[in-house]
């Protein structure tokens, strides 16, 4: 079985043959990963942060999680410590 890390390292791996370097390291790279089931959760370090990666990546990402762990994955984003409901997907 693959551990969350080793999952969102996958994903950020496929996610560099499409997003340019400078944006996977300012957008993605960032973002901290939990993973309960089919479910996965990104933190992010701020709402402006979350909302970039929302408009502009957030379905390459549900793809490439579905693409590396070969089953469908539902993600969401929150803002880092922040205790309010993450977006969904």
């Amino acid at each position: 079985m693959t551990s969350p890390h080793e999952l969102w390292d996958g994903v950020l791996r496929r996610l560099g043959s499409d997003v340019p370097a400078f944006a996977l390291a300012a957008w993605l790279r960032p973002l901290a990963a939990e993973v309960a089931g089919d479910e996965v959760r990104l933190a992010c370090p701020s709402a402006f942060h979350l909302e970039r990666v929302r408009v502009r990546y957030l379905p390459q990402i549900t793809r490439a999680f579905e693409q590396e762990s070969g089953r469908p994955m539902s993600v969401a984003l929150a803002v880092a410590g922040a205790d309010a409901a993450p977006s969904e997907a």
